[in-house]
């Protein structure tokens, strides 16, 4: 199932509301830098000759939302105004189907907003022989435009095949805390950029030639020297609890905070 991690979990004896101070503004940039991945109506794909969409299907557990609910975007593309259509999103698990059907109306140019509380929520399961099991295996958007002026083959509309891959609960790192549920991966990746910096200093720049640095045989001895001190050190140093402790300390200490990536 999810990996439910508690990365401060040297600290754990602390109340809530200390921990809540000590680490919130670090547990919530790590989770918006998640969101930021998968920002609804940021990557539309065509439907049709006069739409385009963005799906959400929404996940059970690592959501936030009060009432977690898959959604829709629809956005009108043409220069045109519609005074109604028919949108069927249609999710496949094999054995059964799932539809969510909904009639819009007076579509122009502002994108709507389609909740789809008939679609259900998505889970994964492991079974005893190591089979996973997922809600539903695809899902489909179809479109119909309620206008007789236009075609058939301009006024119905469906998507490709959409695959949900559920690698949000195979490869990622959530926790629970404050009653809120944060996902830590961009924490997690702060502390390989951490472990990689160690190794660097510790060991690759004393193992192979960095450019600029004297030739001279005193300083290859020199620099023999540093990686074999180097080497066990950095052993020591790159087990994940002493990695966890080198991240989490000077956020503690209010010496560090975490910064957002520059990129957005």
């Amino acid at each position: 199932m999810v990996d439910v991690s508690l990365p401060a979990g040297t600290l754990g004896f602390l109340l809530d509301p200390i921990t809540k101070f000590l680490f919130l503004d670090t547990y919530r940039i790590s989770h918006e830098e998640h969101l930021k991945r998968f920002q609804a109506g940021k990557s539309f794909e065509e439907l049709g000759q006069f739409f385009e969409f963005d799906i959400h299907l929404e996940c059970n557990h690592i959501s936030n939302s009060t009432i977690p609910m898959s959604f829709i975007i629809l956005r009108n593309k043409s220069d045109r105004r519609f005074e109604r259509a028919e949108l069927l999103v249609e999710a496949d698990a094999g054995y059964v189907k799932y539809q969510d059907f909904t009639t819009l109306i007076e579509i122009g140019e502002t994108p709507l907003v389609i909740n789809l509380p008939r679609i259900p929520l998505k889970e994964i399961e492991f079974t005893n022989n190591d089979r996973i099991i997922t809600t539903y295996k695809s899902a489909k958007v179809k479109l119909h435009i309620l206008d007789q002026a236009l075609p058939e083959h301009e006024a119905k509309s469906e998507s490709h095949s959409i695959r949900p891959t559920y690698t949000e609960f195979l490869n990622s790192r959530w926790d629970r805390k404050w009653d809120t549920v944060w996902n830590l991966d961009y924490i997690e990746n702060c502390k390989s950029k951490l472990r990689q910096k160690i190794q660097f200093y510790l060991v690759t720049r004393n193992k192979w030639p960095v450019s600029g640095e004297p030739q001279g045989r005193i300083f290859k001895v020199y620099k023999l020297l540093r990686l074999l001190i180097g080497i066990p050190i950095y052993k020591l140093l790159s087990y994940d609890r002493i990695i966890s402790t080198l991240f989490w300390l000077p956020i503690f200490m209010r010496i560090k905070k975490l910064e957002p990536r520059k990129n957005g």
